[in-house]
């Protein structure tokens, strides 16, 4: 009987749906490509105020969330590919070579609050991503503001 109840308890905490985490950048990953690199889906990266050099590239992580604290600077650009439902908010990307944000084939993304400053190609491009969408966001000194081509 108690085999049975183990049993019973072990299968149903594998069913449950597992929690989303919560990342802090640099208390929990250096970085905020390694917390990237850590994340799962459904987690949360929390930046800190202040300039985190390196940008990331984010690859097949749905609704992953990237969220600045007032003052999140990140020098290098944002990638986001293959990665529905992603959203980045809150935070200033500053001095990418290309484009400063990148969204491509990630329907339903959501980039939201955020600057681009100084970036040499464009601001913000949403590539291929049906329902995605840019929200109070804003670009200085880009080559090009935001582009979106593709998509439904």
């Amino acid at each position: 009987m108690l085999r049975s109840a183990v049993i019973v308890l072990i299968a149903a905490a594998a069913a449950a749906p597992a929690r989303a985490a919560t990342i802090h950048v640099p208390r929990d990953a250096p970085t905020l490509q390694a917390a990237v690199d850590r994340a799962g889906p459904e987690d949360r990266i929390v930046l800190p105020r202040g300039e985190l050099s390196g940008g990331a590239l984010v690859d097949g992580l749905p609704g992953l969330v990237i969220r600045g604290r007032r003052g999140s600077v990140i020098v290098g650009s944002v990638d986001v590919v293959g990665s529905p439902g992603m959203r980045l908010e809150g935070v200033t990307v500053r001095g990418a070579a290309g484009a400063a944000i990148a969204i491509d084939d990630s329907r339903d993304a959501l980039v939201r609050r955020c600057r681009v400053e100084g970036a040499g190609g464009t601001g913000i491009v949403v590539a291929g991503s049906p329902g995605a969408r840019v929200v109070a966001c804003r670009v200085a000194t880009a080559a090009a503001g935001i582009v979106v081509a593709g998509g439904e």
